[in-house]
């Protein structure tokens, strides 16, 4: 139990990833609900309000302990998929897993789209089911790069294992940011 509960932890934990703009932690647990017409143009701000689906599948990487005495786990799970609005990306995550319990915290995510614009997240979550071993994840979108420097968003996700080190992910959410931002390029 423990191995696949380690392995669902790496899975879901993000490899910090080296840039310029480093993820600001965020505890996704203290979420607003919000409630949007996804086809509503943009908003006063400037940002555009997109309503998304998600799917993504990599491998899990252990890398060391959070904190060895209490049972959590340093794991990574670098991944590549596909995003309404954004096409192909890859993603760098990592995260703390609670070996004993199943639940993940401290996640943060770059996930990086072909253009080289940034999405930094943050998460959290829990082991839902062990055969097969199952999590449920909430992220919060932190801001990035490009058309996404004054990003934000929440998004939920379903991770299976489909083998021990291999994971599969399918969710989506919604995410406001300026669609025309290029500031940075």
């Amino acid at each position: 139990m423990k191995t696949h509960i380690l392995l669902l932890a790496g899975a879901m934990a993000w490899v910090a990833c080296e840039s310029a703009t480093e993820p600001t932690a965020v505890d996704p647990s203290a979420r607003e609900t919000v409630q949007f017409d996804a086809a509503a143009g943009p908003m006063s701000d400037g940002l555009v309000l997109r309503e998304f689906t998600l799917k993504s599948e990599g491998e899990f990487v252990r890398l060391g302990w959070c904190d060895e005495a209490a049972g959590l786990a340093y794991s990574a799970a670098p991944g590549e998929g596909t995003m309404t609005h954004v096409g192909r990306f890859e993603l760098q995550q990592a995260g703390c897993v609670n070996l004993a319990t199943g639940v993940v915290t401290d996640g943060q995510g770059i996930l990086t789209a072909a253009n080289g614009d940034q999405i930094h997240l943050a998460y959290a979550g829990s082991a839902v089911n062990l055969d097969p071993l199952t999590y449920e994840l909430h992220y919060v979108t932190t801001g990035g790069t490009g058309r996404f420097s004054r990003a934000e968003g929440e998004s939920d996700f379903v991770v299976v294992y489909t083998s021990e080190t291999t994971w599969i992910a399918e969710g989506g959410g919604w995410i406001r940011y300026a669609a025309s931002d290029r500031a940075d390029r």
